[in-house]
């Protein structure tokens, strides 16, 4: 067996990478990742078995957690599992009513947002424990139809939700209180889409047969302050939209152009150009680092100058069959991750800042999910069966590879959930190496234990000798990482 070695850098005093939180990695939707780098050759990190499910649904990552929704036909349900996003390992799964489904559609701060998805006007929403899969409320308010859209947060990590009869609530995220609702009627149910730049939220508005237009909420209060002009189309809107830097909100209209706008508060919506985009239900457009934005026409993805809508760059046919509907993630370093959004002759695409293809794993049934791109840049996607895969990035963590499933070097800690000592313990691959690093969630070096007659401990204290918080530690021994949580 031919083995590779990976080398790498650790993470040691870097903020800890934004939670891919919502559709669209953030609540701008961009996609934008600002803190790490993701896979550039395609090789797996790895590949767990989890629940099965007919069809590929989006994954959700906080720290070293992913989640996803398992959506099986027969029976008719979702249940939601948690793994580990450096392992692989199940954390937890859950069907709370046992013949429900339950949808995930949000995370933040260790708190995921389900819904219990009834193809109604009447879904609940339930905020979900990350660690244990315990709920800590259940909304008063049920909220719209619809196995698209999700949620999107304020800087405090309030939830903004679509609501029943055509309004958008405000929830508290500690309590699920409602804070506001805003009335305004929407296009269709099911492709709703609400974004936040700054202390405005933004959403459609416009019924079937009146304009549709860009509305602008102000997130203290939940008055609608500004609305754009009509925008052309045919009478449903499903599309979804974007919000790059500077306010700029890029609008795709179903059966018409996208519309790039700028807002502020001052001079409210101006048009500043449009341009020629494709798509469907489910798709999610990109914003990369130097604002440029990446759109679908046919089964090409387009790069386009920001400032006047012109096209920079066109990748290669993506598809094989349908139109490209693609959801984007994207790295750092501008390196884009999507999928296809196909039912058939799909999968996984890894393309360069100008569209260039690095690599291409085949997947089908990928028409609501997308790679998601997490804490150290693992980035992980859910398709359909009971296979659950993470890539490996290309700068992090360090692996073992050998010509079947990623083999890595072992380091177990035991007990993974301690209160006094965790006990480490290297496997055949870190012979020679003498000590343990421990390091927080911000990846910053708390500790450094010495492997003594083949074992080291670590007793939650710092280098100081003061005991340190409790929560989430990753212990790294060589190129190997193990995680485990303290808790007093």
């Amino acid at each position: 067996m031919k083995t590779f070695i990976v080398i790498v850098a650790f993470f040691v005093g870097l903020a800890v990478g934004a939670d891919y939180e919502t559709v669209g990695g953030n609540s701008h939707r961009t996609g934008y990742n600002p803190d790490w780098s993701g896979p550039r050759d395609g090789n797996v990190f790895w590949t767990a078995t989890t629940l099965p499910s007919t069809l590929g649904m989006q994954v959700y990552t906080w720290d070293t957690l992913c989640v996803v929704g398992r959506y099986t036909f027969t029976p008719n349900r979702i249940t939601v599992a948690c793994h580990d996003l450096m392992t692989g390992d199940t954390v937890w799964t859950r069907n709370w009513s046992g013949t429900g489904k339950y949808l995930p559609f949000g995370c933040r701060d260790g708190r995921l947002y389900v819904r219990d998805f009834k193809e109604t006007q009447h879904d609940s929403v339930f905020c979900i424990s990350m660690a244990t899969g315990e709920i800590l409320w259940r909304s008063e308010h049920n909220v719209g139809l619809g196995i698209i859209w999700s949620a999107a947060f304020t800087d405090d990590g309030d939830l903004l939700v679509p609501g029943d009869s055509h309004r958008i609530f405000l929830l508290d995220h500690e309590t699920g209180d409602t804070l506001w609702s805003c009335y305004r009627l929407i296009p269709t149910t099911g492709g709703e889409c609400i974004c936040v730049h700054g202390d405005r939220a933004f959403s459609w508005k416009g019924a079937s047969n009146t304009p549709k237009r860009i509305c602008a909420i102000d997130l203290a209060t939940g008055v609608i302050t500004d609305s754009s002009e009509g925008l052309p189309g045919s009478g449903s809107q499903q599309m979804q939209f974007t919000v790059g830097p500077g306010g700029v909100v890029y609008a795709p209209r179903d059966g018409g152009d996208l519309h790039a706008l700028r807002y502020s508060p001052a001079t409210g919506f101006t048009e500043l150009w449009s341009a020629a985009c494709d798509g469907g239900v489910g798709m999610q457009l990109g914003v990369g680092p130097d604002s440029t934005l990446y759109i679908p026409r046919g089964r090409r993805l387009f790069r386009l100058d920001h400032q006047t809508g012109a096209t920079l760059d066109s990748s290669p046919e993506l598809t094989s069959g349908d139109d490209l509907v693609p959801r984007i993630s994207i790295d750092k370093d501008g390196y884009l991750y999507l999928s296809t959004g196909t039912y058939s002759g799909g999968g996984t695409w890894n393309l360069a800042p100008d569209l260039d293809t690095l690599w291409f794993d085949p997947m089908n049934s990928t028409y609501y999910t997308g790679p998601a791109v997490g804490k150290y840049g693992i980035t992980v996607v859910s398709g359909p069966g009971n296979v659950i895969k993470a890539y490996e990035p290309a700068m992090g963590i360090a692996q073992e590879r050998g010509s079947g499933p990623v083999a890595r070097p072992a380091l177990s800690a035991r007990p993974s959930v301690f209160s006094d000592r965790v006990y480490i313990e290297p496997g055949p691959a870190l012979e020679g190496v003498g000590t343990v690093t421990v390091h927080d969630a911000l990846g910053r070096l708390v500790r450094e234990v010495s492997f003594e007659s083949g074992r080291a401990s670590w007793d939650g204290r710092d280098a100081a000798g003061n005991r340190v918080a409790p929560g989430v530690y990753v212990l790294r021994a060589g190129s190997s990482l193990a995680r485990v949580t303290l808790q007093r």
